[in-house]
């Protein structure tokens, strides 16, 4: 199929064994840059907090992160603005491995009743039980 398909202007075929480097690259890391895409998050995020890596979220206009009202994003991830990137290397070179291992372990407690398909689904039908039974 990718031999048939290869020709079709914007056809893009991530090998599988490109894509497998690519999460043990993340898995073997222990910080992981997840700056925003197109979109108002970055897609990086929920794949480092499943590889057990230590996500670093950068914004530019507004911090967009899911379950605010019940996830403590600063024990999550590291946040930094974009106009303040010049500040990671002192950003990581100041979080202790105590403060990493606390990061980790408190993404490991919230990981499946948030970020797993399950969890994400039992968000979604509370939420909407939430708005249809104010």
């Amino acid at each position: 199929m990718v031999n048939i398909a290869s020709h079709i202007p914007g056809f893009v075929h991530r090998s599988p064994s490109r894509y497998a480097a690519y999460h043990r690259l993340i898995a073997q890391s222990r910080f992981t840059l997840c700056p925003r895409g197109f979109g108002p998050t970055s897609f990086r995020l929920y794949e480092t907090l499943a590889l057990g890596s230590i996500p670093i979220y950068i914004w530019d206009d507004f911090p967009w992160l899911p379950y605010e009202d019940k996830l403590d994003w600063a024990r999550l991830a590291l946040i930094l603005q974009a106009s303040d990137l010049d500040r990671l290397p002192e950003l990581i070179q100041s979080t202790t491995d105590d403060q990493q291992q606390n990061i980790l372990d408190y993404a490991a407690s919230h990981f499946d009743n948030y970020f797993s398909y399950p969890g994400v689904c039992e968000q979604i039908a509370t939420q909407l039980d939430r708005l249809a039974h104010p």
